[in-house]
């Protein structure tokens, strides 16, 4: 079955910086990740991340090829989480992964481990 799901992130960012433009870069990085998950994985397709550049948020959405709704659900937040690492985002206690570092195969297993 397909699922379409979607989430909705705010963003915490350092001070110092242009929080806009360097918001505006990492989501252009997240949705290029994305895309490279979607190459990947032929059990995501169709991805979208609108981002709120002012308010520091983003939506993602992804339609989800799985068995059951729980399995997809579960592949998508994987997949988000992936991204938003490869892209240079902290996700917690997940191994970091080096958003100059191309994405691959091995990389995006890694990282969703």
């Amino acid at each position: 079955m397909k699922y379409r799901l979607a989430v909705a992130v705010s963003f915490a960012t350092a001070s110092g910086c242009d929080m806009v433009e360097a918001f505006d870069e990492f989501t252009n990085r997240v949705m290029d990740e994305l895309l490279v998950l979607e190459e990947i994985n032929g059990g995501i397709h169709d991805p979208d991340a609108p981002a709120g550049l002012t308010a520091h948020t983003l939506s993602v959405t992804l339609v989800v090829d799985a068995e059951t709704r729980p399995d997809a659900t579960v592949m998508f937040l994987d997949t988000v989480r992936t991204a938003l690492q490869a892209a240079g985002g902290a996700t917690g206690d997940r191994p970091h992964v080096d958003p100059k570092r191309p994405l691959t195969a091995d990389t995006a297993e890694t990282a969703a481990a």
